[in-house]
């Protein structure tokens, strides 16, 4: 089964031997054809602009890869509820930028017990939007083993919702902000269950 691996932003400290180090095992990830889940970042900037890759090793040493690797990221935008729909936190959340191909939205905020508090919290920012992603994929993967790396993202990205996201004055989804939308969990699912039974029935033919 492929994994899904999420990564933030990186130190600073030390950057060249950071940017050495995490593009050759980034790079040895992806050509095993795992999945690389990115939170995209609480800066409130555009992804692949020259603010983000002067402030985020990550983004710098992921604009390095060649497309055939780049396929397998994953960079996840955060979201906040309004009047009950999912739409872009534009307090902090990065925006898609230069890697709206590969970029999808998740919900953010989720409320955990805080021991040390003693009482329900909720956490927000990318960080908490990338494991719902990751969360999905893995899901995919283990209970349809008939798709690949490239089909799970694929699907991610083809039935993530788009229809509380256009952009006012546009005819549709703006994508350097949005990417490919909101992620929708239910559609995904059901969408990976009949791809998988359809491969497996072009394999499996029955007499």
């Amino acid at each position: 089964c492929s994994i899904c691996t999420i990564i933030n932003e990186i130190s600073k400290s030390h950057k060249n031997e950071a940017i050495e180090y995490f593009y050759k095992n980034i790079s040895s990830l992806l050509r095993l054809k795992k999945i690389l889940v990115v939170a995209a970042g609480n800066e409130g900037h555009s992804l692949g602009g020259k603010e983000d890759l002067d402030t985020i090793l990550l983004s710098n040493i992921i604009s390095k890869l060649p497309p055939e690797l780049r396929k397998y990221i994953v960079y996840v935008g955060a979201t906040q509820s309004i009047k009950g729909q999912e739409v872009i936190d534009s307090r902090y959340s990065n925006n898609a930028g230069e890697f709206n191909t590969q970029f999808i939205l998740a919900p953010s905020g989720f409320s955990v017990y805080s021991p040390q508090k003693k009482r329900q919290t909720k956490p927000h920012g990318t960080s908490c939007s990338a494991p719902v992603i990751t969360g999905l994929l893995t899901r995919a993967l283990l209970a349809n083993p008939h798709l690949t790396s490239e089909d799970a993202i694929q699907l991610l990205f083809q039935t993530a919702n788009k229809s509380n996201l256009l952009s006012t004055g546009t005819a549709g989804l703006n994508k350097e902000i949005y990417g490919h939308g909101v992620v929708d969990a239910r559609r995904y699912l059901q969408a990976a269950h009949t791809l998988n039974q359809s491969r497996q029935q072009h394999r499996d033919p029955q007499d």
